[in-house]
């Protein structure tokens, strides 16, 4: 896996700004990003164009393509959560 640790500085002001734990999750993003690929058996790849997730491709052990996004957990997150769970 390629470590997030040279994110795009709009990005960062975007989250640091935009959520109250911000800049710490961001700190944590790399060890986020490992857990990940070792909880699920994927292989994430780049980065998408960040704004305020993170969002990449990734391959699962199966070779399935698939998406990773990861998001400062608030609100806004958990009503994403439930509308993917619904669908």
């Amino acid at each position: 896996m390629r470590i997030a640790t040279d994110l795009p500085e709009a990005f960062r002001r975007n989250v640091a700004a935009a959520f109250p734990a911000g800049a710490a999750w961001l700190d944590s993003l790399p060890g986020l990003l490992a857990e990940c690929e070792e909880r699920w058996q994927l292989r994430i790849g780049p980065p998408f164009d960040l704004s305020y997730s993170y969002t990449a491709s990734a391959t699962a052990a199966d070779r399935d393509d698939l998406v990773v996004k990861l998001a400062v957990p608030g609100p806004e997150l958990s009503s994403e959560i439930k509308a993917l769970q619904l669908y």
